[in-house]
């Protein structure tokens, strides 16, 4: 993806935001950490983190969250991840929210070629 007028992925956190498509939004997340650190600078980092803090606290697909935990350990954030995740251990609620969110995932044949999805196999 091209970087934007002003030099960084600024876009992204926008983009991400009004992009209804959960692929997308994925392909987003994924392409800020593929190019390491000389893509989106500290500080461009720091003001996109807590956009990224909150996908993977709230985003119910299963693909996106595990995209932005993905973000997360690259950027360093493993403090704020297992903290997060110890939180989540502890609440019985969120935990079977978890749940269903990954039993709905698979439901609904995400995983599935899209040439099956399409037949209806």
């Amino acid at each position: 993806m091209p970087k934007s007028a002003g030099g960084g992925r600024s876009d992204h956190r926008q983009r991400l935001k009004e992009e209804p498509d959960v692929t997308i939004r994925q392909a987003l997340l994924l392409s800020l950490g593929e190019n390491g650190e000389t893509e989106l600078s500290s500080d461009a980092r720091k003001e996109f983190l807590p956009t990224l803090q909150e996908i993977y606290r709230h985003d119910t697909d299963p693909g996106l969250h595990t995209a932005a935990e993905w973000l997360l350990w690259k950027w360093k954030e493993e403090a704020w991840l297992r903290q997060i995740n110890d939180e989540w251990s502890m609440d019985k609620e969120q935990r079977e929210k978890r749940l269903e969110g990954v039993k709905y995932y698979w439901r609904v044949g995400r995983r599935q070629p899209p040439e099956f999805r399409r037949s209806g196999m």
